[in-house]
């Protein structure tokens, strides 16, 4: 059995405090920093569109269909940036030369309600390299 062995009495002094919570203080900044860019990261993540992650690939999603029969005088640019070639590519996995098809016949059919301002197969390819990355925005009720 081993003895304990005082090496020195205490000197009823009590050190302050101070330095230790400083270093925790930072620690717990620091912790907070490394959570909030992780949240920030998975919100980036969720938001960019993993084609092999999406679970309605192949689907129809009604409203979008809808409007590649309806013909429109304007916002023609925004719907096929933002909606016809996303919703053609990634989601019924289309070819670009069958998504191009089918955006230029939408088109030309606008093109007939109200003249064209731009042009369609410039638009349409520039919207086919931009837009591999996305979902088409969502419908609001």
């Amino acid at each position: 059995m081993q003895q304990i062995k005082i090496i020195q009495e205490w000197d009823d002094h009590r050190p302050k405090i101070d330095n230790l919570l400083r270093h925790f203080r930072r620690y717990l900044i620091q912790k907070k920093i490394d959570k909030d860019l992780k949240v920030k990261r998975i919100r980036k993540n969720k938001s960019r569109f993993n084609c092999d992650s999406i679970k309605y690939k192949g689907t129809r999603i009604w409203w979008i269909e809808t409007l590649l029969q309806t013909p429109c005088s304007d916002h023609r640019r925004y719907c096929v940036w933002r909606i016809l070639v996303p919703y053609l590519i990634n989601v019924k996995i289309l070819s670009n030369q069958e998504a191009s098809s089918i955006i230029e016949d939408w088109l030309d059919i606008c093109d007939q309600v109200e003249r064209l301002d731009f042009d369609p197969q410039t638009k349409i390819n520039d919207a086919i390299r931009r837009g591999r990355d996305f979902r088409p925005i969502g419908w609001i009720n």
